[in-house]
């Protein structure tokens, strides 16, 4: 991967851009480190509607979670680690979980206070003309929740079908709050979007030893990934490693 990933972007404080005219948003950071902006995660092919992949460690152990959420302060007293065993971890046990790469991803949005939960609100859309033209964010997220189907979403057809349940995985069992009261605040979203990792790939391959190493010098950590300590110093100093060198 190269450097010039975006690994976190604030879209609430644009700047005005000279050479293209335009007021865009201020990313404040841009990496390809691992660690940094590329991550390891169990994947099964599942994910939250706040694009957070889902999977588990085949081992059974429950040391491993597919996500961490940084709360509000309101949300301090939230008891994540039931909520995540209750709604989470049905789903990531599902199938075959395989270690996958992903980039990190996270940004500060305007969200609908009307609409929270322990693991963040609704995320409300831009209206890009306005946004660009302008630099004033509030107007064109006040624009854009104008637009007919975001309508529909704070309608009883989409609270009924499809927004209670989007709440529910949030978090938040009262459901969703209709009509839109006006109410946003900017914020970052609580936890790292996951994002699939299928451009700006370079051609420098892994090798064995970019994983089986050191804790220092490996691009993985195997304490997030939910293996036991026996089981970590193995992956450290296999044995085959030994062969290929020969």
């Amino acid at each position: 991967m190269t450097d010039d990933n975006v690994v976190l972007r604030d879209w609430t404080d644009p700047i005005f851009s000279e050479e293209e005219g335009v007021w865009i948003y201020k990313d404040i950071l841009r990496s390809g480190k691992p660690g940094e902006a590329i991550i390891y995660k169990w994947f099964n092919g599942s994910g939250t509607f706040m694009a957070g992949a889902l999977g588990d460690n085949p081992n059974g152990q429950k040391l491993f979670k597919s996500f961490k959420t940084t709360p509000d302060e309101n949300y301090k007293n939230f008891d994540y680690d039931t909520y995540y065993e209750k709604v989470f971890r049905p789903i990531a046990i599902k199938g075959e979980s395989k270690i996958t790469p992903f980039k990190r991803f996270n940004a500060k949005m305007y969200e609908d206070m009307g609409n929270q939960g322990p693991f963040g609100g609704m995320l409300l859309p831009f209206d890009y003309n306005v946004y660009y033209e302008t630099g004033k964010p509030k107007e064109s997220v006040a624009k854009a929740v104008q637009d007919p189907l975001i309508q529909m979403m704070y309608g009883p057809l989409f609270k009924y079908y499809m927004m209670d349940k989007f709440m529910y995985f949030m978090g938040i069992e009262k459901g969703w709050t209709i009509p839109f009261s006006g109410k946003m605040e900017a914020r970052w979203m609580r936890q790292d979007a996951t994002l699939m990792i299928n451009h700006s790939i370079t051609k420098e391959s892994m090798a064995c030893e970019s994983c089986h190493t050191s804790k220092e010098k490996g691009v993985m950590s195997y304490e997030d990934l939910g293996y036991t300590l026996e089981r970590i110093k193995d992956l450290r100093n296999l044995e085959e490693l030994k062969l290929i060198k020969k």
